[in-house]
């Protein structure tokens, strides 16, 4: 489990990704830290169901939630981190491996999260590629077998949605 301030490496249903605890300042820091990334680029949210997705977004019945990323705006009176928030909407992704879910569900909230990779350079893809890169960061769940493709963007918010990656 996460303990405080940590950044974990973790398999996606795509790439390997890096994330903190949503509610953890401190790991969110590290997180922004070592993907040398400013604090004016969103990351996204990873959560285990819908239930925890609408306790942040404004997240409509007939919406998808699924592993893409999608954008969706923010909940009146929620206080999240402003890094993850950009224009009031909040990107949220409920990733297909059942072992990330599963993880996300036994901490008992989101994950910030982003591809295991400086900013701007390719995502790893292998665990041994990440323990490489990042030895210093646990692998809590490790998959070789992933497709490599980013998964793509949606605006929910614009009407028609928007593709934005």
């Amino acid at each position: 489990m996460i303990t405080s301030p940590a950044v974990i490496a973790f398999a996606t249903d795509t790439v390997y990704g890096l994330g903190a605890r949503f509610d953890d300042t401190a790991a969110l820091s590290a997180l922004y830290h070592l993907k040398n990334r400013s604090d004016d680029q969103p990351m996204q949210i990873l959560v285990a169901d819908r239930a925890m997705a609408a306790t942040l977004v404004d997240l409509p019945d007939a919406q998808p939630l699924d592993a893409h990323t999608r954008i969706y705006p923010l909940r009146p009176g929620v206080q999240i981190d402003g890094r993850i928030v950009a224009d009031g909407g909040v990107g949220v992704r409920m990733p297909d491996l059942a072992a990330l879910r599963d993880y996300i569900q036994n901490i008992g909230v989101p994950l910030v999260a982003s591809s295991a990779n400086l900013h701007g350079l390719q995502p790893l893809r292998t665990v041994k590629a990440v323990r490489e890169a990042f030895p210093a960061i646990p692998v809590v769940i490790a998959e070789d077998r992933l497709d490599g493709h980013p998964s793509q963007i949606w605006d929910m918010r614009a009407q028609p949605p928007k593709r934005l990656r």
